[in-house]
């Protein structure tokens, strides 16, 4: 009797083993499982994120491309590059003239005009608008002084004036 005491103990010692083997290998297959599906989410993240980086991003400008042609003077501008240059014909002053209409957008092909002042030579880079409404020149002077530059469009003059110097 106390072999088969022995026997029912050892034997239920033993199911009580293949319990904890069976659970400690249930939890190796759910780890195996679970690290599987974290690799497959992170190559398909790297797959998703090469092929968007293949397509190039774009970003207009506000002022690009009007298909309107009236233009608005209170919105077009001039501006110049350095303010000041060397007399002596040899240092040159960019002077770009944005020409856009009422929603501040370029209107492209108007032909801009710079003002004729005593003693200042102006050289056309681009008289005419591009499609963003940008127009340029380069202008130099062999006398010193203070000058105030002015741009027309449409035989109407821009409200805006420069002042720039050469010395």
């Amino acid at each position: 009797m106390q072999d088969e005491i022995n026997n029912n103990n050892l034997e239920n010692k033993l199911q009580e083993e293949d319990k904890l083997i069976q659970k400690e290998t249930d939890r190796n297959y759910f780890r195996i499982i679970a690290g599987i599906i974290i690799i497959i989410i992170l190559l398909l993240g790297i797959v998703i994120a090469v092929y968007l980086s293949r397509y190039q991003t774009q970003f207009r400008s506000g002022a690009y491309g009007s298909s309107a042609t009236e233009i608005e003077l209170a919105n077009s501008y001039l501006f110049a590059s350095p303010l000041r240059a060397e007399a002596g014909g040899i240092e040159r002053i960019r002077i770009t003239v944005f020409i856009l209409d009422s929603q501040g957008k370029g209107v492209s092909g108007k032909e801009v005009i710079l003002g004729k002042a005593e003693g200042i030579s102006m050289g056309s880079i681009q008289p005419t608008t591009d499609d963003i409404g940008r127009a340029l020149f380069d202008i130099t002077s062999v006398n010193t002084g203070l000058y105030i530059i002015e741009a027309s469009v449409d035989n109407s003059v821009l409200p805006q004036k420069l002042n720039i110097t050469f010395e």
